[in-house]
């Protein structure tokens, strides 16, 4: 290997550069073979150096950190757009505050989960009667308040999903806006 070929490595990411190559010789392959030797010896070599003590399935080598910053195949990714809850929050000044994941239930005498499947078990056996009043009207004919409120959870959750739903489309919408691709589609339609 010959020694005056000035190379770059950057270990970390196992890359060697070669600023002083001559592009006319690009398209000889016995130069670009010689180089590519000399650049992969070089790399083995500066390798080593790092080599920690091997196991029985041979040699380790500690990489050390990456000196060169290599480009992303895709652009980052956009800011996602916040929500109207987020949005309305922050114009309330309202901020999100730790939940507890267990609280002390005074019935059973013992912490139990403040939210999931076993709190629903809970609650269900807790609640095995409804206080009725007397001007009570069920939902349904025929129901009875534990119904009620069966129907009462499925209503909460459609309604919640067609908050999702309105939240995604909104943020679509942002995105299109916001990269151009709107405009471009719109005087592309007008144009054909």
């Amino acid at each position: 290997m010959t020694e005056s070929v000035p190379f770059v490595c950057d270990t970390g990411n196992m890359l060697v550069n070669n600023f002083t190559l001559d592009t006319s010789d690009l398209n000889n392959e016995d130069k670009l073979t010689k180089e590519t030797r000399d650049a992969i010896q070089y790399l083995i070599r500066d390798l080593f150096v790092n080599l920690k003590k091997g196991d029985e399935d041979g040699p380790i080598i500690d990489l050390p950190a990456a000196t060169t910053i290599l480009p992303r195949e895709k652009r980052p990714p956009a800011p996602r757009a916040p929500t109207r809850w987020e949005e309305y929050a922050k114009k309330k000044g309202i901020k999100k505050r730790h939940k507890m994941q267990r609280e002390y239930d005074e019935d059973l005498g013992k912490w139990v989960p403040t939210y999931g499947k076993i709190k629903n078990e809970i609650d269900r056996n807790k609640n095995w009667m409804y206080e009725v009043k007397e001007n009570y009207v069920p939902k349904v004919e025929g129901g009875d308040p534990f119904l009620d409120e069966q129907m009462n959870k499925k209503d909460r959750v459609e309604k919640q999903k067609q908050r999702e739903l309105r939240n995604r489309k909104r943020e679509v919408a942002i995105r299109k806006k916001a990269s151009g691709l709107g405009e471009t589609i719109g005087k592309l339609n007008t144009s054909s």
